[in-house]
């Protein structure tokens, strides 16, 4: 059984540990991050691991990351007990190369050296490096306290004491041009740096003494893309991989879940108190506004397109493989779906902080069709007027050559850049839409010069004043359109036809499936969306009729 430590709002104390003795070693607790989940905003859910020590007394629990309010928790065993738990700036020295005289000086404190000086007329000086002070940073007044202000220190620079055979001489280490070392040096310079900790008292230990900290945090984030190779007449072969981008820190042999959904993070943007990147006006100011300070509300985990759904992966053993530089990866690992979301898991993943992660995901042979799209706009606006740019405005017509996939995996395929391979050659990329597991889902791949389109709306009969209404007069007319496509290519193609009427539609040859739109509910007239699909042969012409009627403001 594990028990959870919840953490207070904003940064505790310590309690001073008091007593004639003096006070035992704090015992660093180092935790590495062993799983984590990668949403498509920038947001992961980590779980770190790590050990408290056999022994009781203080202990320091790092690295502490920024995380989002309210996400950031302890697990440990029931036997285990910590008190005192809080964060805070604590200091640490790490050495490094020496790289000027100064940083020189103070790594030797302690050894005897001869110090010369730039100017020729002042004699060197021999003797022992006894301390290189530094002023200190001044405190700040609290302004929930009256009085108490500390003064900052006057300014000046660092000052170096060196005793010598005739006393302690102070000198500015800025005039030293040279040192000779009187006995063995350190190149090494104690450099202090400051760092945010969760510190606390481990009062009671147990044989189980597993330490999981678990945490939502910006800066590691995933990025789906597919191609898809339609070299095989009946079967495409798409191939998915994903890139990850770490910003944070190295992962070393972790778990990652590649995850796809919507999950619903109001506290994504707020940064916690324990991360100490605010002070207590900024955090409730944040939690006001939705956001810590250069944050955005709604960062993007509501954005979420998802990835993978049903699929039955045709792998490349005993298949005729693409040829070039099509990639190939097999088929996908089975995924695992938690209450809304789906989880693709990748195990053993090392990648350094600052780099970004190529990760091959799967293959699978899918059945496509070729489609040709024509999309018609609607030309009565918001106002019931009629506004077809006049002919000298218009621009050509496009018909898009698309791909109509069928999802037939075992995962839903996510919201991703799909580029189209055919035989090694580039065909065009655009957005593969999110489509589950059996569904079905439309690849534009490149305009169809080869489909020649002409459209013309013509008004066939009027009723003036028809209707009154609001103060407005409007007049009933009947509009005909005739649609005329032209096959140039060498076989037979299958155009679907997309228009958006105003109006009451009459009648359609071939017949069209008609969707009622929920649109423009109070105005006069209804909206409708016109969809037909119909076969083009090579060479010859294909003509589409409707009628529809519609009140035009006057």
């Amino acid at each position: 059984m594990k028990r959870y430590a919840g953490f207070l709002v904003g940064s505790l104390l310590l309690l001073a540990v008091t007593g004639g003795g003096a006070a035992p070693p704090t015992t660093m607790v180092p935790t590495q991050i062993t799983r984590v989940a990668l949403f498509k905003n920038g947001l992961a859910f980590f779980l770190r691991h790590g050990a408290l020590p056999a022994q009781t007394g203080p202990i320091e629990i790092g690295p502490l990351p920024a995380a989002s309010h309210g996400t950031l928790w302890l697990a440990y065993g029931s036997g285990v007990k910590l008190a005192n738990l809080a964060s805070g700036e604590t200091k640490t020295v790490e050495m490094r190369e020496a790289l000027t005289i100064p940083e020189l000086l103070q790594a030797n404190l302690g050894k005897k050296v001869r110090l010369e000086f730039g100017d020729q007329y002042r004699p060197s000086l021999e003797g022992t490096l006894k301390s290189f002070p530094r002023p200190q940073t001044p405190l700040p007044p609290s302004p929930y306290l009256a009085g108490g202000v500390v003064l900052p220190p006057r300014p000046g620079g660092t000052l170096l004491l060196i005793q010598t055979a005739a006393g302690l001489v102070a000198l500015n280490p800025a005039v030293v041009d040279r040192i000779t070392f009187l006995e063995d040096a350190s190149s090494q310079f104690p450099e202090e740096t400051r760092k945010v900790a969760l510190t606390g008292d481990l009062t009671a230990t147990a044989p189980q003494r597993e330490l999981t900290v678990s945490y939502l945090a910006k800066g590691m984030t995933w990025a789906p893309s597919y191609v898809v190779d339609i070299s095989d007449p009946k079967e495409a072969l798409l191939t998915a991989k994903a890139e990850i981008l770490n910003e944070t820190e190295d992962l070393t042999n972790a778990s990652v879940d590649l995850v796809t959904g919507f999950p619903y993070l109001e506290y994504s943007d707020i940064l916690s108190p324990l991360a100490h990147k605010e002070d207590l006006a900024s955090f409730l100011n944040s939690l006001a506004q939705g956001s810590s300070a250069g944050g955005r509300r709604e960062y993007g985990a509501l954005t979420q397109r998802v990835m993978m759904n049903a699929y039955d992966a045709v792998g490349p053993a005993g298949a005729a493989g693409p040829q070039g530089p099509m990639p190939e990866y097999g088929a996908a690992a089975v995924g695992t779906v938690t209450e809304d979301l789906f989880l693709y898991p990748l195990s053993a993943v090392n990648l350094k902080k600052d780099s970004v992660g190529y990760y091959p995901l799967f293959s699978a042979k899918v059945p496509y069709q070729h489609v040709y799209e024509w999309e018609i706009p609607d030309y009565v606006n918001e106002q019931d007027n009629y506004q077809r740019p006049p002919e000298t405005q218009k621009q050509p017509e496009i018909v898009w050559h698309s791909l109509r996939l069928t999802n037939t995996t075992k995962m839903p395929w996510t919201t991703a850049p799909g580029e189209t391979l055919k035989d090694n050659n580039l065909l065009g990329q655009a957005t593969l839409s999110y489509t589950a597991v059996g569904g079905e889902t439309l690849l534009k791949i490149t305009q169809a010069l080869g489909i020649k389109a002409q459209q013309i709306e013509l008004e066939t009969n009027r009723e003036v004043n028809a209707l009154q209404r609001y103060g407005y007069s409007y007049d009933r007319v009947t509009v005909e359109g005739h649609l005329v496509l032209h096959n140039y290519t060498a076989g037979a193609v299958t155009v679907k036809i997309t228009k958006t009427v105003t109006g009451e539609v009459q009648a359609s040859a071939p017949e069209a499936k008609i969707d009622k739109l929920a649109k423009g509910l109070r105005q006069e007239n209804p909206r409708s969306r016109l969809v037909w699909e119909v076969p083009a042969d090579p060479g010859k012409d294909v003509e589409v009729t409707y009628s529809y009627k519609v009140l035009i403001r006057r």
